[in-house]
């Protein structure tokens, strides 16, 4: 409950809180099948003598019969029977706000410094990713009361001011919330939940105006499953029946260490934003999550929808970038479109992915002048963009399909397609699709004659695609054009195969795909190998190291994932900066899944980057570039796009 320093009041609204007042001075005792912390209270309840310390063992007990009514202007609701279905009565004294604010309330101090667009993003990504319908509706609602001043008055905090609990306990009931309690009773969620110590396991007798947490389904988490739309409670002793007065707090979590209050250890106490932070004065927590009685709110509702392009600022304006984008979890299968935000939206694809198997895929695109990058997402999915890599040595274009099969009839296993890049002589980037896939394979991109001897060369060993039947799969191919500006593309099995141009440039130099490592190969293969095996997660022996052979050269290569135990993802890294040097994963892999990523990557002092899997795994790398031509690029926090978390979800436009 939040503080206001010299006013030790209780939370409960009048007879209530001199009558339990009453009952911990008796020798209240606590049931201690879920108390986290089984040592007593060294200190004694405010208002209580030394007697009344707590004691783990029995519930909370109330006075034979006592059970005031609850407030007659403040009425009962029921429970949502489908998605944001709020009984207009709940709308409580304000109503629902039909979204998150423009603009902070002066008074909410913290909301109005971070400003309106970061205020909005909070709010709806919240709301977005919150546990339940009710969940998203009480955020909603508590963001329409920022700045409403502080009162731990019984009369106004049920009114048009808060203090702690009132505030998390309101906005619940004003969603609908009901809580099922332990007596098969279902009440509203406030005034059950009406103060700190509510949260409790037990109190007896159960009633209205509550009888804890144990038995109902407003249940405890722990903090690692904290999502939006949780609770946390803080407070002093063994449990949060000692927190009377000022000796305990509540607040909405909102995500990433966020949360919505009323009061804190600011020096004003109205209803504001804030962050997480440990309080000596309530230095224990406990989370909880309301588990709906109605409509549930599935993973999915969470995604990202699909059919939509989606806007966010991730670099300096004009300038070119390189990541990793990753669709996680996609519903159907699809497609991703990377482009210029108010360019015409290509045709071309940047990825294609699989229903329910998340994809990573190197891309880039050019930066509109505000710094932002534009993505359709065809299916309902979460997005990841990983920045690797960003400045003006590289010019991207709009990606421009180059080569489709699907209208004359699949590549035959064992063909080659021969795609015009327009680029003599140049390195391009191209985004090489695979679909209508019936037998397992595998493609490899190189320059059609880089010997000029007007015969097509042998495809080398490194491939760009791994594909099983039936998959649809794209990667980022890295080839030199020959002097005819010709790429073919070789394909193992029957496939229609897609090429998909953002870049041409002179910086990049590509040779032919030289394979370095196979972790597949038998002990005493002139190819450095792991004898066959998978690479062990825990052997710290068993990381790959790569010689690039210039010290704190850029290497690009493709990393390809085989026959994975569990699923997991892989880092690349300088050897010598340790995996902790890189914060995002180059790619994520299922288990039996053959998973191929292109990936840039930075070489240490040394001229060595090192591949780790978080699963045992068969590991290739082939690399086709290596150069000192691209400035280094440092980020802190590379990941731009992350639609999991709060301030991290892209803007649909």
């Amino acid at each position: 409950m939040a503080r206001v320093w010299g006013w030790f009041v209780w939370e409960l609204r009048g007879t209530l809180a001199f009558l339990l007042a009453l009952a911990l001075a008796g020798g209240v005792v606590l049931q201690g099948a879920d108390v986290a912390s089984a040592t007593a209270d060294p200190s004694p309840a405010p208002g209580a003598g030394s007697a009344g310390a707590l004691t783990p063992g029995s519930p909370v007990v109330l006075p034979p019969g006592f059970e005031p009514g609850p407030d007659p202007d403040v009425p009962g609701v029921n429970a949502p029977s489908r998605p944001g279905a709020v009984a207009p009565q709940a709308t409580e004294f304000y109503g629902m706000p039909a979204g998150c604010p423009g603009v902070a309330d002066p008074r909410a101090r913290l909301a109005a410094w971070v400003g309106p667009d970061a205020l909005q993003r909070i709010c709806s990504d919240a709301m977005a990713l919150s546990v339940s319908y009710e969940a998203e509706s009480a955020i909603r609602w508590a963001f329409g009361r920022l700045g409403t001043p502080y009162s731990q008055s019984a009369g106004q905090r049920d009114n048009q001011y808060f203090d702690c609990a009132t505030l998390v306990g309101r906005s619940y009931r004003a969603a609908g919330a009901r809580v099922r309690a332990a007596n098969g009773a279902t009440y509203d969620y406030y005034p059950y939940f009406m103060w700190t110590g509510s949260y409790t396991a037990a109190i007896r007798p159960i009633s209205s105006i509550g009888g804890g947490h144990a038995g109902t389904n407003v249940r405890r988490i722990t903090r690692a499953e904290l999502a939006p739309g949780d609770i946390v409670i803080k407070f002093a002793g063994g449990d949060p029946i000692a927190s009377a007065g000022n000796a305990g707090h509540a607040q909405l979590y909102l995500g990433n260490d966020w949360v919505i209050e009323a009061g804190g250890k600011q020096d004003y106490s109205n209803v504001d934003i804030g962050r997480m932070s440990f309080d000596p004065d309530t230095p224990n927590e406990w989370y909880f999550r309301y588990d709906t009685l109605g409509w549930p709110k599935w993973d999915d509702a969470r995604m990202l929808p699909g059919g939509t392009t989606y806007k966010m600022k991730v670099g300096q304006p004009y300038q070119t970038v390189v990541g990793n984008l990753t669709v996680v979890d996609p519903v159907s299968d699809g497609h991703t479109r990377l482009f210029t935000c108010g360019a015409p939206m290509p045709l071309a694809a940047s990825s294609l992915f699989s229903a329910r198997r998340t994809s990573a895929t190197l891309s880039t695109v050019a930066l509109d002048g505000e710094g932002n990058l534009c993505v359709y997402l065809s299916s309902r999915a979460h997005l990841l963009w990983d920045q690797t890599w960003m400045g003006s040595t590289i010019a991207a274009h709009a990606s421009q399909r180059r080569a489709d099969t699907r209208p004359t009839g699949s590549l035959p296993a064992g063909g080659t397609l021969v795609v015009d890049t327009g680029a003599p002589n140049r390195t391009v980037l191209a985004t090489l699709s695979v679909v209508d896939v019936q037998q397992p394979g595998h493609t490899r991109a190189f320059p059609c004659d880089a010997d000029g001897d007007g015969q097509t060369d042998v495809p080398p060993l490194a491939s760009v695609n791994n594909f099983a039947a039936g998959q649809r799969t794209a990667n980022l191919a890295v080839v030199r054009a020959d002097r005819l500006g010709r790429v073919c593309v070789y394909a193992s099995a029957a496939a229609n195969v897609l090429w998909d141009q953002v870049v041409e440039t002179d910086v990049l130099v590509a040779h032919v795909p030289v394979r370095h490592f196979d972790s597949r190969q038998p002990a005493g293969s002139p190819l450095p190998n792991n004898a066959g095996h998978r690479l062990d997660p825990n052997d710290p022996s068993k990381v790959v190291r790569i010689h690039v052979g210039v010290p704190g050269a850029t290497a690009l290569g493709n990393l390809t994932v085989l026959d994975a135990i569990n699923p997991g993802h892989t880092k690349v890294y300088p050897c010598a900066e340790g995996p902790g040097s890189v914060a995002t994963s180059a790619s994520n892999f299922g288990s039996g899944q053959t998973v191929p990523n292109a990936v840039l990557a930075r070489a240490d002092v040394n001229g060595d980057i090192c591949v780790r899997a978080t699963d045992w795994a068969h590991i290739v790398w082939d690399q086709s570039v290596e150069t000192s031509s691209l400035p280094v690029y440092s980020d802190p926090a590379p990941r731009k796009i992350d639609s999991r978390a709060i301030l991290g979800r892209p803007r649909a436009v």
